[in-house]
C-alpha cells in the first residue's frame, strides 16, 4: 500500500498544461538513510523512473530511521536550493514522509 500511495503522489505532481514542474527525490530510511533517486523534476517522462525507484526499495531487518531520513531529505533540498541561481531558487520547499510506521 505504501508503494502505491507513493507512486500516486508522484503521478499527482505531474504538471498540467506547461506549468512549472515540482521536483522529487526519493530517500529510504531503513537503518541508515540514503538517496534512492536524486532530485528530479516530475514529468510524464520522469514519473516511470520515479516509480521504478519506489519499487526498488526493499524491506530490510533494520529499524526505521525517520529522523535520519527527514534530515537526509532536508539536506538534498538545501543542496538544490544553494546550487540554483538566485532567480531560479524555489520560493517554497516541502518534505513528505511515507512510512509503514514500523
Amino acid at each position: 500500500a505504501m508503494k502505491l500511495a507513493s507512486k500516486a503522489l508522484v503521478d499527482a505532481l505531474v504538471p498540467l498544461g506547461g506549468s512549472t514542474p515540482d521536483a522529487v527525490a526519493i530517500v529510504q530510511f531503513r537503518g541508515i538513510a540514503s538517496t534512492v533517486h536524486d532530485l528530479t523534476p516530475v514529468s510524464a517522462a520522469s514519473a516511470p523512473q520515479l516509480h521504478d525507484a519506489i519499487d526498488g526499495i526493499a524491506p530490510s531487518g533494520n529499524p526505521t530511521a525517520i529522523g535520519s531520513g527527514a534530515l537526509h531529505a532536508q539536506f538534498l533540498l538545501a543542496q538544490a536550493y544553494d546550487a540554483a541561481p538566485a532567480a531560479q531558487a524555489p520560493d517554497a520547499q516541502g518534505l513528505i514522509v511515507v512510512s509503514r510506521g514500523k
